[in-house]
């Protein structure tokens, strides 16, 4: 399946470190959002903070960058 938005989310323990990084893809930017408050809203008994940011395919793939969205 093609999608057009991808969720990008960060995970970080406790004090602040990067742990890890997974992608999820939608059909919509409004799915995206959708999905990223819930994740925001997560309690983790681990404690582990997790951090969305919603992008378009082609800034994900490098093709076009979002105006004030840094590359990876």
């Amino acid at each position: 399946m093609t999608y057009s938005w991808i969720l990008i989310i960060a995970m970080y323990s406790p004090a602040g470190d990067f742990m890890s990084k997974n992608t999820i893809g939608f059909n919509s930017q409004k799915e995206c959002e959708a999905v990223k408050v819930q994740l925001v809203n997560l309690d983790n008994p681990m404690k582990v903070r997790h951090k969305g940011l919603c992008v378009t395919k082609e800034h994900w793939e490098g093709k076009k960058q979002m105006p004030g969205v840094a590359h990876d």
